[in-house]
């Protein structure tokens, strides 16, 4: 045994373990770094472009410089494979494949990752000349959910937050791309029919599914969830999505956090009153009246120069009437209703709620969204949300219960408020150019501008699509 002992120990000669080396010798700590291979991953990296202070090099010359810089502050290096440590008495024993041992205060261990290989001709041979291994795999239009929308991954921006596997949304600390010119996998799911794109190698949470055989044909078996790369899943495997955790409740918002407006006795105005200026409570209860209107807004709304408008069948007596109830009860304002033709216009005049709305849910109906913190609601709020959307662009058909939307936001949204409720429902889109060689109205061919999405609840969720 190597009768020397030491402060500090280092298993793995990576730059996590020289990182460290230098700085318990600047802090005056005797230290030794035992590396099966001085460098660690890094060198099989051929060009390196985003290690501080240098713009270039390889990755066997940056082990290079990490080591020098160690052994200029006293730190030594052994190239010896770590098989065993144990404790003795007061200190470390660090037992090496070649029979040395070594003795040590503190142990730290370094011992970096290995890549999983995709087993390709030619990648043995070019291995760290040229063919490295890299975690940045999404191409930049695949969409990510973040905290206020469904955005293409090249657009994410720093410090925004971004949904995670756990369900939770967690604050982005950096963003990484490089240029890849090799196959990409479509991933095309049996209820979100929209594919994603991914490298053979991005990693895929998956559980497996076994049917039951002989009489036992109806039980299942599943398989504990693993990562497994893109280019290992398999049909009839069921790939994870993970379902919103957070919930913060509200009780109330305030027009004047949303707009710039003045506040007056409580009340919110225009900043230019005219005689017709319509005032309006600055703190509105974000109940169930407000939360359904929100959801008809969505569904069946439309911001005019003038202010804010519904249309409902005519016939559809009880979604009009809870309209003009609830634009009462949030907002304190009385609704015109007009009737043109089979359809009831409801408007209400008001500059604030024209921009209330417009600035909240957004104005043409192929952007309309929710914000982020009505995504947070308590499940019991936004079921009012899905009410109103459901009454304004719902329909049933055999077996099942149908919400249609122009807005992709939107379907992603009411995916993932649907999913809170414990139902899964499928997700397709129409393309506008195959909409556009089928529909017409008499002579009148109609255009559509935008692509469709259409919600499906059936299956087993019909029960509690019928409760919601």
């Amino acid at each position: 045994m190597n009768k020397e002992l030491y402060d500090v120990i280092i298993v793995g000669g990576g730059v996590a373990g020289y990182g460290a080396a230098v700085y318990a010798s600047r802090f005056r700590l005797k230290t030794l770094i035992l590396a099966k291979e001085v460098g660690g991953l890094i060198i099989t990296t051929h060009i390196v472009e985003n290690y501080p202070g240098y713009s270039s090099l390889t990755g066997l010359e940056l082990a290079n410089h990490l080591k020098e810089h160690a052994e200029y502050l006293g730190v030594k290096t052994e190239e010896e494979e770590v098989v065993d440590v144990k404790r003795t008495n007061n200190y470390f024993e660090v037992v090496c494949a070649s029979g040395k041992k070594y003795q040590s205060k503190t142990i730290f261990l370094g011992t970096g990752t290995i890549r999983r290989k995709l087993n390709v001709p030619g990648e043995q041979e070019f291995y760290g000349k040229g063919v490295s291994y890299c975690a940045t795999c999404l191409p930049p239009t695949e969409m990510v959910m973040t905290n206020n929308e469904a955005k293409h991954i090249s657009s994410i921006d720093y410090d925004e937050r971004v949904l995670t596997i756990d369900g939770t949304y967690e604050r982005v600390i950096g963003t990484m791309s490089r240029d890849y010119n090799g196959q990409l996998i479509e991933v095309k799911t049996g209820m979100f029919t929209e594919p994603t794109l991914l490298t053979p190698e991005h990693p895929v949470l998956r559980v497996r599914i076994k049917k039951g055989t002989g009489s036992n044909y109806w039980r299942f078996s599943y398989s504990e969830p693993e990562w497994v790369q893109t280019k290992e899943l398999n049909v009839k495997d069921l790939v994870l999505y993970p379902v919103i955790k957070e919930t913060f409740d509200r009780e109330e918002i305030k027009i004047s956090d949303v707009l710039d407006v003045p506040i007056k006795n409580g009340f919110a105005h225009n900043k230019r009153e005219t005689y017709t200026s319509r005032k309006m409570p600055n703190s509105i209860l974000v109940d169930k009246n407000f939360l359904r209107l929100v959801g008809y807004y969505l569904s069946e709304g439309c911001i005019t120069s003038r202010g804010v408008n519904w249309y409902f069948p005519k016939k559809e007596k009880s979604y009009i009437n809870d309209v003009n109830k609830s634009l009462e009860a949030s907002f304190g304002l009385s609704p015109t209703n007009k009737d043109e033709g089979n359809v009831t216009r409801i408007m209400v005049f008001t500059k604030i709620l024209r921009d209330l709305f417009q600035k909240m849910f957004g104005k043409y109906a192929h952007n309309k969204q929710l914000p982020h913190w009505m995504m947070l609601l308590p499940q019991d709020k936004q079921i009012e949300i899905i009410r109103g959307l459901w009454r304004g662009d719902g329909c049933t058909t055999t077996g099942a219960f149908t919400l249609v939307t122009n807005s992709k936001i939107m379907a992603y949204q009411v995916r993932d408020l649907l999913l809170r409720q414990g139902i899964i429902p499928q997700i397709s889109r129409r393309p506008k150019e195959i909409l556009n060689r089928k529909y017409s109205f008499g002579d009148r061919k109609i255009l559509f501008k935008h692509d469709k999405y259409h919600i499906v609840v059936g299956g087993s969720y019909l029960k509690r699509m019928s409760e919601v």
